[in-house]
């Protein structure tokens, strides 16, 4: 059951990720900041440490693609890590 669990949060946290840059890639940065504050505090409830400090960043990173992709880019390789 842990391991559903785990995978149903990989999943839920991957799908955010791809969700947020079709919303950069689309202009959308307010919604862009709304969901990388949301996808924070799931990261933190869950104990992804790391991943949420990522999001932090970028959640500081004034918002367009040229800041925020590498911050994605680092996002996806974490959690691909986890």
């Amino acid at each position: 059951m842990i391991d559903e669990d785990f995978e149903s949060l990989h999943q839920d946290l991957s799908d955010k990720l791809e969700d947020i840059q079709l919303l950069l890639l689309a202009g959308s940065y307010g919604e862009v900041q709304r969901q990388l504050h949301s996808l924070k505090g799931i990261a933190k409830a869950f104990g992804f440490n790391d991943f949420a400090a990522e999001v932090h960043a970028a959640e500081e990173t004034p918002a367009n693609v040229a800041t925020l992709q590498p911050h994605l880019d680092r996002m996806f390789r974490l959690l691909d890590a986890a």
